[in-house]
């Protein structure tokens, strides 16, 4: 499941940026979809196997895909790529700038390891540091509904990032955004209630607004006709690469608590804003 999963984002982020003349906001629109998907996908899961079975989420879930390749099918035209010339298509690049490539996927890295560290660890730390809001909620419950908000907060993020990738240089917008997320993991590790939900709203909106800068910068740093490599060796780094985190947060909770993986997170995008700085550079000198 998890290899037939991992082949949409080389594959859909390709597509659209071959196919979308507005790229950032593109990615945008793309990221909230994924951002709603996140958001609502655990509650329906969790309300079908309430209602009938762990087993009915997954062939919930199978059917709802089946129907939605069938209706890509139907919806997107096909296009012969032998058929076509390549400055056709959308966002063309006649070369691959790989120094800025190469630091732009260390960088995405980092960010792949921060996201599963706080994904993993975010339900629980809302269950155990939220007692005087809504308190007739169970645990369970807390660590269902305000994880959601986050990545509702996402949605926020994703539009945030459109409208800086379109009015600021890119490579640097990257910097501050990577670096706006540091103080915000490490409030989250360190405020409970209230502040620890506002500081999980802060977070979904700063780390979100990345995701469709940095989605656009591998299309202007890879050649058209590579760009799905170029997209497949970036989700593999953050994905692959960066769920090495959930092991390392593992130990990292285990020894001091669940509320210092959010600190921890936060050092760990240090060599990462490093990494965007020297990318900047190597995207001016191309």
């Amino acid at each position: 499941m998890g290899f037939f999963c991992s082949i949409y984002h080389p594959a859909g982020l390709t597509l659209i940026s071959h196919r979308v003349k507005s790229l950032t906001r593109g990615m945008a629109i793309h990221g909230i979809f994924g951002s709603t998907g996140s958001a609502i996908g655990p509650i329906l899961a969790t309300t079908a196997a309430a209602i009938i079975s762990w087993r009915s989420a997954y062939a919930f879930l199978g059917i709802f895909n089946g129907l939605l390749a069938i209706s890509t099918f139907m919806a997107i035209p096909y296009r012969k790529r032998s058929g076509m010339n390549e400055t056709e298509f959308e966002n063309h690049e006649e070369t691959t700038n790989k120094p800025a490539l190469i630091l732009y996927f260390l960088t995405n890295a980092l960010l792949g390891m921060a996201y599963y560290g706080f994904t993993t660890f975010m339900p629980i730390h809302f269950a155990e540091n939220t007692s005087s809001i809504l308190p007739n909620l169970t645990a369970n419950m807390k660590a269902g509904i305000f994880p959601t908000m986050v990545f509702v907060a996402g949605i926020g993020g994703q539009l945030v990032g459109a409208r800086i990738g379109e009015r600021f240089h890119k490579p640097t917008a990257l910097i501050f955004i990577i670096a706006a997320n540091i103080p915000v993991f490490l409030i989250m590790g360190y405020t409970s209630d209230l502040l620890l939900i506002l500081s999980g709203i802060m977070l979904g909106i700063a780390y979100f607004s990345n995701q469709p800068i940095g989605n656009t910068l591998i299309a202007e740093f890879t050649h058209s006709q590579n760009r799905g490599l170029g997209y497949g060796i970036s989700f593999f780094l953050s994905f692959g690469i960066g769920s090495l985190a959930a092991g390392v947060s593992g130990i990292i909770a285990e020894n001091m608590g669940v509320a210092a993986v959010f600190p921890a997170m936060g050092i760990l995008l240090i060599p990462s804003v490093i990494f965007a700085f020297f990318m900047r550079k190597a995207a001016r000198s191309a």
